[in-house]
């Protein structure tokens, strides 16, 4: 191992603080990073140190997170479609008023007006082909 790891241990070794010193305790300096993971798994460090249930209870947190999110744009995805069908139907279902018909009366009195004057028309042409013979 590169002689930096002995410094940090040295380090900790000389702190006021109890937790660096425990930690340099704790330290096990080893030749190389594949011999000091084989010894982590030999010893189960991990495991002692709680960080498989940390681990577990972290992924666990996340899956559960994910999950409630996903239900919550669901469920909120359903809100809206209940939402647009109610919206529908109430408008499917809404009496009709002056407001409404406005523009079908205008055009029936469009029509009313055009057809009263193409009458009146005809009857001049009339009145006025029966004078001229």
């Amino acid at each position: 191992m590169p002689p930096y790891g002995l410094e940090f241990r040295q380090f900790f070794k000389q702190s006021d603080s109890d937790l660096f010193k425990a930690l340099s305790d704790l330290m096990d300096i080893v030749p190389s990073t594949s011999v000091g993971l084989h010894q982590a798994t030999e010893k189960k460090y991990s495991l002692y140190a709680g960080l498989y249930e940390k681990w577990i209870a972290d992924m666990l947190l996340k899956a559960r997170r994910e999950r409630h999110r996903k239900q919550r744009e669901y469920q909120e995805k359903q809100d809206q479609e209940v939402a647009a069908k109610q919206e529908g139907y109430v408008k499917r279902n809404q009496a009709l008023t002056l407001v409404h018909m406005q523009g079908p009366f205008i055009i029936l009195f469009l029509g009313i007006s055009l057809s009263s004057i193409t009458i009146m028309g005809e009857l001049i042409i009339k009145i006025i082909h029966m004078k001229i013979h």
